[in-house]
């Protein structure tokens, strides 16, 4: 009889409040522990899109004025035009955009250089009743010309909405953008695009050579892209 009730004495004793602390304390670091193992995983997968997309823009962009340059048949020098300077009000008082274009091909191309492009602003802008002579939320547009010649999108042949594209992504900017006549029909381009605002970007943020600042911080949310080709035009010698 005494060893059953040692038995079920035994049988019923549970945790102390010590072994509960003890067991609670270290489910709650492996809980921790994975919890930061996934936001580090979110963070990278946030930081790889953002790479991927900015660096695809950059060869798209590169590689639609490539095409056109080299399937121009004209006898007039590409080159962009500007810039065409633009004044607008904004919360912390008044700012200038330079505004450029050019055109190659059949197209004509129209950018904002180092604003940071809001792709809701810039798609409302290029709905709008306004002409493009006050246009600049828009960051690069590629636009299908009807007409003859290369006419000024700012100041003479306002852009045509429906056969216009926008080709830089939402928090994009255009850093840069050059087309240089090296030799004879030869052209060297480069565009240089940067993904982030301000605050990640170093100062001035609308330098034609912009980086992101250093650190792991800044870099998540941060991408510079810089690419270069050359091309003939309209396949001449």
């Amino acid at each position: 009889m005494l060893a059953l009730r040692l038995f079920n004495r035994q049988k019923n004793h549970g945790f102390t409040v010590m072994e509960l602390m003890i067991a609670t304390t270290i489910f709650s670091i492996l809980l921790l522990l994975s919890l930061a193992g996934f936001l580090q995983i979110g963070q990278l997968f946030y930081k790889g899109v953002n790479i991927t997309r900015t660096s695809d823009t950059g060869k798209q962009a590169i590689s639609s004025i490539k095409d056109d340059i080299s399937f121009d048949t004209g006898t007039t020098v590409i080159t962009r035009q500007g810039p065409y300077p633009i004044s607008v009000t904004i919360p912390s008082g008044t700012t200038t955009y330079s505004r450029y274009y050019f055109c190659a091909g059949p197209n004509r191309y129209s950018f904002v250089q180092g604003r940071l492009l809001n792709s809701e602003e810039a798609a409302q802008e290029l709905k709008s009743a306004t002409s493009s002579f006050n246009w600049y939320k828009f960051g690069l547009l590629k636009e299908k010309l009807t007409v003859n010649g290369c006419p000024n999108p700012f100041t003479g042949t306002p852009i045509v909405a429906a056969n216009t594209t926008e080709l830089l992504g939402d928090k994009m900017r255009l850093s840069n953008l050059t087309i240089q006549p090296v030799l004879g029909s030869l052209y060297t381009l480069n565009v240089h695009i940067a993904y982030g605002i301000d605050e990640v970007l170093t100062s001035p943020p609308t330098s034609t050579t912009v980086k992101c600042q250093s650190g792991a911080n800044f870099s998540r949310y941060c991408f510079v892209t810089d690419v270069r080709t050359t091309v003939r035009k309209g396949f001449q010698p």
